[in-house]
């Protein structure tokens, strides 16, 4: 009976975790700033081949991996790296960090989704952050 009830309770919080990741999904405060994340994303893909190479390396690292320009393999130069990296730093979407002394920086898409969303809708769930972390990670890979 115990069982039972631990059960029923699981499963409504599960329905409570879900019905909390639709309302922030639907939201239209949340749905526009999607879109506009969306927009500035594919516009800074365009931003000559660099710009997609760059950007789409950028954004592929582990958000705990710390790099340098020229770890980026995008085919142009650490300085070419280094000008598109501290661009993206301007738009909130990388740390600027340091490694062996120099410039560095760190993939922080996550958080930046987790800022913007958190400032329309405080109560979004971090399945709902993950959700359009992915959604907008798979718009910069394609």
């Amino acid at each position: 009976n115990r069982l039972k009830e631990q059960l029923e309770i699981y499963k409504r919080e599960e329905r409570l975790k879900e019905e909390l990741l639709q309302q922030t999904l639907r939201d239209p405060g949340v749905k526009s700033w999607i879109s506009d994340a969306e927009k500035l994303l594919l516009d800074l893909k365009r931003r000559g081949q660099a710009g997609d190479v760059i950007l789409k390396s950028a954004l592929r690292m582990d958000p705990e991996v710390t790099f340098l320009p020229e770890e980026i393999s995008s085919g142009y130069t650490s300085t070419t790296n280094l000008n598109y990296l501290n661009m993206l730093v301007s738009r909130g979407l990388l740390w600027e960090t340091r490694k062996k002394g120099r410039k560095a920086f760190k993939n922080r898409l996550r958080q930046w989704v987790a800022e913007n969303v958190r400032k329309i809708r405080p109560s979004a769930p971090d399945t709902a952050i993950d959700h359009i972390t992915e959604r907008l990670k798979s718009i910069v890979l394609r």
